[in-house]
């Protein structure tokens, strides 16, 4: 599938996701490259293939209910989440959802447990996906060591783990968020809390989806002072065409 014919896809499957998302009161913003390109090109940043999306975890779960009876479209994944439609697993909207994180050795507690925790529960597909080549020595074994040692752990059992983490442990103050169920440098980085509070509607393409307020400091924190320069970053085409060829629709995420 060319980009061209990808983006018309996606926009699609963003459109409908919108829609959705109006008719139930249900907050969301675009994020990561889809938020940079939102603001920077007015859609698509030309090589991104595909749709980042982040939203409360109350909005998550109102998103969650919706759809439990939608005949069209779903909810894929149980760390990782997308909104995908029912019988193409080629294109997908990645939903992140933001808990509230404390700071000092609480901050460093959770994302420990979470990191380890995502290790765990990876299969042989989704190690593919792991770039372990970027880590040291002593890492790469803590991680080949954590992904063994959860093979003999029920997967029912670490999802469940995770999920209770990220929704009500650590918690601080409860002023910090960040995305729980993101890899690990994206879940490392933790905003405030009032970031997604207010929305407002930009330009995507043909349409208009929605974003933060604070969109600049966000984009800021993600791509630095000078986001607005085009830098060519490929790094996610390649996982996003492995996990489209895999069966069973992909990797467990």
């Amino acid at each position: 599938m060319n980009i061209e014919v990808t983006h018309k896809k996606l926009l699609g499957l963003m459109t409908e996701f919108n829609e959705i998302c109006k008719e139930n009161d249900i907050h969301y913003t675009l994020h990561g490259g889809s938020l940079l390109g939102a603001i920077r090109e007015q859609g698509f940043i030309p090589w991104d293939d595909d749709i980042d999306t982040a939203m409360t975890r109350e909005d998550f779960i109102k998103l969650q209910k919706v759809l439990e009876n939608n005949k069209n479209y779903y909810i894929y994944g149980d760390i990782k989440k997308q909104f995908r439609k029912i019988g193409d697993d080629e294109l997908w909207v990645d939903i992140f959802v933001c808990d509230y994180i404390g700071t000092g050795i609480s901050r460093k507690a959770k994302l420990f447990s979470l990191t380890a925790l995502d290790i765990m529960s990876r299969d042989k597909n989704s190690m593919k996906l792991s770039n372990l080549d970027q880590y040291g020595k002593g890492k790469r074994i803590a991680f080949k060591t954590l992904y063994f040692v959860g093979k003999i752990i029920p997967r029912t059992a670490k999802v469940k783990l995770y999920n209770k983490i990220a929704e009500s442990r650590f918690l601080g103050d409860k002023t910090r968020i960040h995305q729980s169920n993101d890899q690990f440098k994206a879940r490392s980085k933790d905003f405030p809390r009032e970031w997604m509070e207010k929305y407002l509607w930009v330009p995507f393409e043909s349409e208009q989806f929605s974003v933060i307020e604070n969109y600049h400091e966000m984009l800021v924190k993600w791509y630095g002072e000078n986001y607005m320069t085009p830098i060519k970053d490929e790094r996610n085409k390649d996982v996003h065409d492995i996990v489209r060829s895999l069966e069973d629709g992909g990797a467990k995420l």
